[in-house]
């Protein structure tokens, strides 16, 4: 009796191992084709993202090295048949690139810098001190973000035209009775007091990414400073900024770039000194004295050229300082 027990028990204890054996396999399959399928899934995401966004650098590199007969030949696609540099020449000499290039400098970059300074005083502030008011204030910078250009350009155009710093010149033309007005229109004051006073491109965003930042740095450093005998002013640039460089590295980087590509202040505010991204915008009209305006294709050609020597500056900083960019966006807790 117990012999034909175990004598059927005993292939019943196999049929389920294999069975169990049969599932784990299963699941360790599906499992490969999952992990397979998510791989293949980031390659097409990471090949689409790539091409849309090298294909305009790649499209601009084609047609800056093309000479004119390859721009009317129907079988030159990507590579030129014929490399010349003739088309970068010719733009640099239309956008007067050197002059454009300065204006940049002293308009848009400084006011970059300025801005980064300004906002991370302010957004240390926001992070380690306690206020009535704080969270609206903060409110208020955030929403600057979302507020449009175009709705505040008249008001702005209006006031630099008519500068007025606490009604001094109103005050002058009262007991004169003058007619003088002050404008600060195409000169640098019309980007860097907006930058001063926290009022520049996307200055909430800014003071928010540093508020973030310092609000995860320890406090201990702030009270170690504070026994040693520093006060709030000596802690804030001897302590907390040189252990915020990485942050403060980010935030310059956009902050030249957004100014650097910006046209629509530059061409309201500096029209008659025009910056790279004004200049780049005129191209098309300036380019006549070497082509015919009526040949679209060779103005096309000029443009992309010009389009080039734009992006040349900031992707070259970008690539210089990619590492530590990267480093602060990771600290700067606007990831994660």
């Amino acid at each position: 009796m117990i012999k034909g027990v175990c004598s059927v028990k005993g292939p019943i204890v196999l049929l389920q191992r294999t069975a169990a054996a049969f599932k784990r396999d299963r699941r360790q399959m599906i499992r490969r084709v999952q992990r397979v399928a998510l791989a293949l899934f980031r390659i097409a995401l990471f090949i689409g993202l790539s091409y849309v966004i090298l294909y305009p650098i790649l499209y601009m590199l084609s047609m800056t090295f093309r000479s004119d007969a390859d721009s009317l030949d129907q079988s030159v696609v990507w590579l030129p048949k014929h490399f010349v540099t003739t088309n970068i020449r010719q733009a640099f000499i239309s956008m007067d690139y050197l002059h454009a290039m300065s204006n940049t400098v002293c308009y848009s970059l400084i006011a970059a810098l300025l801005q980064v300074a300004v906002t991370a005083f302010v957004g240390y502030g926001f992070a380690r001190y306690r206020f009535k008011g704080r969270g609206v204030l903060m409110g208020l910078a955030l929403f600057t973000i979302i507020v449009p250009a175009q709705t505040t350009i008249i008001p702005m155009f209006t006031s630099f035209s008519h500068f007025d710093p606490l009604g001094v010149m109103a005050l002058y033309r009262a007991v004169t009775g003058s007619q003088t007005y002050i404008s600060i229109l195409n000169t640098p004051l019309a980007f860097w007091l907006p930058a001063v006073f926290g009022m520049g491109l996307r200055s909430g965003l800014f003071i928010y990414i540093f508020r973030q930042f310092f609000r995860n740095m320890p406090k201990e450093l702030e009270e170690a400073a504070m026994i040693d005998g520093c006060g709030a002013y000596k802690t804030y640039f001897r302590i907390m900024v040189p252990n915020a460089s990485t942050i403060f590295l980010t935030a310059t980087i956009f902050s030249v770039v957004w100014y650097y590509n910006d046209y629509y202040l530059n061409a309201m505010f500096a029209d008659k000194h025009p910056t790279l991204t004004v200049a780049l915008s005129h191209l098309s009209m300036s380019i006549g004295q070497f082509v015919s305006l009526s040949d679209q294709q060779l103005i096309q050609i000029r443009v992309q050229a010009g389009c080039l020597l734009v992006i040349l500056p900031p992707l070259i900083f970008y690539f210089l300082v990619q590492r530590k960019f990267t480093q602060g966006i990771e600290r700067s807790g606007i990831v994660g």
